[in-house]
């Protein structure tokens, strides 16, 4: 067990970064604002979105409550939180117990593979407590005080926040294990990989539509009454498909020993997973990890003869690290599905989403009015703008890289020279995007051909600034330590700063946008100090870049 903890206190250190951190506030390295930006984006965002939610769940205590079914909330939630983990956690079990750098120094080492996956499974408990505890903790303390609940009840709910993502982590790392293992999927994992993924977004975006297309269309005169009449509970509709559900919320809900009944039937349930999901591990995850390394080795040697075989071939330096970003997106699964199907999901989704609003038709005629056509080919500037803002693969361009970072210092080509191929990268996911809100946009709207191409070749010229202002924040604080990818991406500061820099380009747009319609510009002069206004910033953007990149570079430490 001693052994198990330090492994574990080891994987939380490596995984949060404690010990970097700590070194740098103690030698006041630069990198500890890095630290404190992270506590300040994560603080106004909280600040921002949970009023809102306090303001939800106790709304939607209040109307449970009127149904003598105050249990609905918690059930909502609870459940909700765990279909969350459920289909989310496949990338993520899989990127922690297949792809993660610190495999192949954890299995020469004395220790069981129970024991290996036991600690990455509690680090994966850990990353999912900062998404749920938010999620859970209001809702079960408006109905612990709005119930007068007594101290068995926050008991119980302590330990069902603990548990909560329990299951659904040992559902999904079970399959992973089990297709990993038996499935002849070792050639094909990376697609295994953003193919599951892809699914998890589709079906949120399709609940999410389908929940928006179901409330249009619901009446409440007509259906409470109707419920009322019969017999039946909201809860049992609710987790009538997923039973574990149903049996923390009676046993948060029930008094006695009929509460304390179904939270031992919980426990037990976890327990029953955790034991067969530690025992097929201890049997096949090291033989899975080993096949999957011995596959790689073999697909390397004939990716070095293709290698060997177009040594003549030379291009550009600029080209060669532009291919070479293309390369190290493309490879790894938590890269290709937040930075590139990312770029093309958002203005599907948002596009999705406007249709399941109500009121689409008449957007759809307004548009169609010559006097509001420049509003909506503005709002189609905005879209394009937005999409290309939050594309976070400028912003970890070089955290990226991680430890082999070395190897860009030494190579013979100059910082601005390297950065210039990462800044095509950049733009090239962004065009895409762009092009996609292009391309949709004016088939919606109806907006003709010439208001399409003025903001788009704004929204081209302003994506220069955005994909800059994220290298600059990367190069200034890179998160070079990690050991699973999707540290570098998903768990990366300098992403949340890459969009708060687009959301102030973006309102610096917006302030000239509605200063020039409040002094009635003609509509061209518009387009016009607009795409002048982002060229500006581009050319200035990109100098500032070349400079940064040119003093940082060999000062950052791999």
């Amino acid at each position: 067990m001693r052994t198990f903890i330090s492994l574990v206190k080891i994987l939380l250190n490596m995984n949060f970064s404690i010990s970097a951190l700590r070194y740098k506030f103690k030698t006041g390295q630069k990198g500890k604002w890095e630290t404190v930006a992270v506590f300040i984006s994560i603080a106004v965002i909280v600040l921002f979105m949970m009023p809102f939610y306090i303001l939800f769940s106790l709304g939607l205590f209040i109307a449970a409550r009127q149904l003598n079914q105050p249990e609905i909330v918690l059930a909502l939630v609870y459940i909700a939180g765990q279909i969350i983990v459920l289909f989310f956690g496949v990338i993520m079990t899989m990127s922690s117990f297949f792809f993660s750098n610190d495999i192949r120094n954890l299995i020469p080492l004395p220790l069981t593979p129970a024991q290996v996956i036991g600690a990455k499974f509690v680090v994966l408990m850990v990353n999912e407590y900062l998404l749920l505890v938010p999620i859970l903790l209001p809702p079960f303390i408006i109905y612990g005080i709005g119930m007068k609940c007594g101290v068995l009840y926050w008991f119980k709910a302590l330990i069902l926040i603990l548990l909560s993502p329990a299951v659904p982590l040992m559902i999904d790392s079970l399959i992973i294990i089990l297709l990993m293992r038996f499935v002849n999927l070792r050639k094909s994992k990376d697609l295994m990989a953003v193919i599951g993924g892809l699914f998890g977004i589709f079906l949120s975006v399709g609940i999410n539509i389908f929940i928006q297309t179901y409330m249009q269309n619901f009446k409440p005169q007509e259906f409470f009454p109707e419920f009322l009449a019969g017999s039946g509970s909201i809860v049992d509709m609710i987790a009538s498909r997923f039973p574990p559900g149903i049996w923390a919320v009676y046993a948060l809900s029930r008094t006695g020993l009929e509460g304390l009944g179904y939270l031992g039937l919980y426990i037990l349930l976890s327990l029953a997973l955790l034991y067969l999901f530690l025992a097929l591990a201890n049997k096949v995850f090291y033989k899975s990890v080993l096949a999957g390394q011995e596959t790689a080795r073999k697909g390397q040697r004939a990716k070095n003869d293709v290698a060997i075989k177009e040594k003549s071939k030379v291009s550009s330096p600029v080209m060669a690290i532009y291919m070479k970003e293309w390369k190290i997106l493309l490879r790894t699964p938590v890269y290709v599905l937040n930075g590139l199907v990312g770029a093309f999901l958002g203005p599907i989704i948002l596009v999705l989403m406007m249709f399941t609003k109500e009121g689409m038709g008449e957007l759809v005629i307004l548009a169609q009015n010559p006097r509001n056509a420049m509003y909506f080919s503005l709002a189609g500037l905005g879209l394009m703008l937005f999409t290309s803002g939050m594309n976070v693969v400028a912003s970890t361009a070089i955290s990226r890289e991680g430890s082999t970072f070395w190897i860009s210092k030494v190579i013979p080509q100059k910082p601005e020279v390297q950065v210039k191929g990462k800044l095509l990268h950049g733009l090239s996911i962004s065009a895409l995007s762009i092009l996609l809100v292009a391309v949709i946009f004016p088939l919606i709207f109806k907006i003709d051909l010439i208001r399409i191409i003025a903001v788009t070749a704004i929204s081209y010229t302003s994506s220069v600034t955005l994909i800059s202002l994220g290298l600059i924040i990367d190069i200034l604080m890179p998160k070079l330590e990690w050991s699973n990818p999707q540290e570098a991406m998903k768990q990366n500061t300098n992403g949340v700063l890459g969009m708060l820099a687009s959301m102030v380009f973006m309102g610096l747009i917006a302030l000239l946008t509605v200063l020039l319609v409040v002094l009635k510009a003609a509509e061209w002069i518009l387009y016009l100090a607009l795409f002048v206004f982002s060229l500006v910033l581009a050319v200035i953007s990109v100098k500032v870049l070349y400079k940064t990149a040119a003093k940082q570079y060999q000062s950052i430490e791999a």
